[in-house]
């Protein structure tokens, strides 16, 4: 079998769920013999010497090429074909093993070392292709990372460089616009809701990219379609809004199943102040897939109240642990200071104001611990005004961005980790923090909520309820020990051989069984 899969951020970096499960997945899905063909964007500048001796284009493909795969797939989603694929060997699951990132068998292990990184890989052929879309963007981001970022050209990315030192394989792909006497493409199909005003102005793209994210997503999947004209794949997987409109042309024009993964959706993201267009962008997108896969039993709720979906159209696989470095043998001693984690990007779905609030309130009864907010986004600005507001900025301490290596130690010597988010698909980091021995708190709001029992709950607006069970924790070693022990043995329920298993039994089904 071999998988065309729309995903996001190889290596991840630790800001996000999204790239962290792409990871997790696409290394699993290795390990088990599965071959994926990996597109990720990726701009153009950080291009060097050394990738362009192994260059060969791609010509974009035409808007009227991808009208009509668009088309398809509307075809497609109200008056589904006859099923015509041909039925593959039965399915048989992948079975452990204690051999280490070797092709076939999925290992258990943590280990990280560059050394290993070709074997984790063996099976994946990565195709970055040349757009500046990141996960987790809106049209306002979008907007002032083209000038940040592109106008002014600012330096590759450190995950960017290490993406070329550690990839197996991959084929590093120009896209050219096509010829300039090319027939005008005729009008796009209209996609969004009625009424929705006008995307703002273009701001003047660099190196050929769209002025506004909705021209972006297009021309994102115009170049995906391109590539997918010269492939063979049994099966499309999408993550993501941005890459759903690229994910459905491919397979209409291919005529293969689409999987689309939802791991955040745009009410989760912005609640009162979601973007109608991107809304609809997501409906469009699962109501054209065969199947969709939630990463809890509260999105599956979601898809199906506010979106509309077909209950049984949504398959819930839970996420797992990110691949971080393991935990020091001999964990370093606690600061003097208690530490209280908030690990995640600092934004409203998050919750970090909330942390900062409870936190006040803890300080107020024991002065001696210090919180640490890990991680970056827009509220930075107005997380460190409000802890000044508060009274506690010397008791606080920002980090900004974090490697894995980084994280890790931060939860080496983490008393607590609190995850206090507003909507939360899953939780990862919460996940994170049990297999470093670190007793977490989670919001109820969250879909990890649903699954784990050895931790504490709190609904998310409750800052005196936080503050309680924080000063709980801390105050009583027997409680900390107890989360401790049971929450570490609980995270291991969760792993990405698993998810990848249950993956692989949907993509069966559908190359089995006909869609309903």
């Amino acid at each position: 079998m071999k998988v065309f899969m729309l995903g996001w951020e190889f290596p991840p970096v630790v800001s996000g769920g999204l790239g962290v499960a792409c990871y997790g997945l696409v290394k699993a899905l290795n390990a088990a013999g599965t071959d994926v063909l990996f597109l990720l964007p990726r701009p153009a500048s950080a291009k060097n010497g050394r990738e362009r001796q192994k260059t060969r284009e791609v010509h974009v493909a035409s808007p009227h090429a991808l009208h009509n795969a668009v088309e398809k797939a509307h075809d497609h989603a109200h008056n589904p074909p006859e099923p015509h694929h041909q039925a593959p060997p039965p399915f048989q699951p992948a079975r452990r093993t204690e051999r280490v990132y070797e092709p076939g068998p999925i290992a258990e292990s943590h280990v990280e070392t560059d050394a290993l990184e070709h074997h984790r890989f063996q099976r994946v052929t990565f195709v970055p292709l040349d757009s500046p879309l990141t996960p987790y963007q809106g049209e306002s981001q979008y907007q002032r990372m083209l000038v940040e970022e592109i106008l002014e050209e600012k330096p590759v990315k450190r995950w960017e460089k290490r993406f070329e030192r550690h990839a197996g394989q991959w084929i590093e792909r120009i896209i050219e616009d096509p010829p300039p006497d090319a027939a005008p493409p005729p009008p796009p199909p209209k996609r969004y809701l009625e009424g929705f005003a006008n995307p703002p102005p273009v701001v003047g793209g660099a190196n050929g990219y769209a002025g506004d994210l909705f021209s972006e997503t297009d021309r994102y999947a115009r170049l995906a379609l391109s590539v997918a004209k010269g492939e063979s794949f049994d099966i499309v997987h999408a993550h993501e809004w941005m890459t759903f409109e690229a994910a459905m042309a491919v397979a209409a024009e291919s005529g293969k199943p689409l999987v689309v993964q939802i791991h955040s959706t745009e009410m989760d993201r912005a609640g009162y102040s979601a973007n109608p267009r991107i809304i609809e962008a997501e409906r469009e997108g699962m109501l054209a897939a065969d199947r969709v896969i939630a990463v809890s039993q509260r999105t599956r709720d979601l898809l199906v109240e506010e979106y509309g979906i077909p209950a049984a159209k949504i398959t819930v696989i839970h996420n797992a642990p990110a691949d971080m470095p393991p935990p020091p043998a001999a964990p370093p001693p606690r600061a003097h200071k208690p530490t209280v984690l908030f690990l995640g990007r600092l934004v409203r779905q998050k919750g970090p104001d909330y942390f900062l609030r409870a936190a006040q309130r803890v300080l107020a009864v024991e002065a001696d611990i210090r919180f640490v907010l890990a991680g970056q986004g827009d509220m930075l600005p107005e997380l460190k005004q409000l802890a000044a507001d508060l009274g506690i900025r010397r008791s606080v301490t920002f980090t900004g961005h974090l490697n894995k290596k980084r994280a890790a130690e931060l939860f080496a010597s983490a008393a607590l980790y609190v995850m206090p988010s507003v909507s939360e698909p899953f939780g990862i980091a919460s996940l994170d923090a049990l297999s470093h021995d670190v007793p977490v708190i989670i919001s109820r709001q969250s879909g990890v909520a649903e699954v784990l029992k050895h931790v504490l709950k709190v609904d998310f607006w409750d800052t005196d309820e936080l503050a309680n069970k924080i000063l709980a924790i801390l105050r009583h070693p027997p409680l900390a020990s107890t989360l401790r022990t049971n929450g570490r043995h609980e995270s291991r329920q969760f792993t990405w051989p698993t998810a990848a298993n249950e993956v692989l039994e949907l993509y069966h089904s559908l190359l089995v069984t006909p869609t309903p």
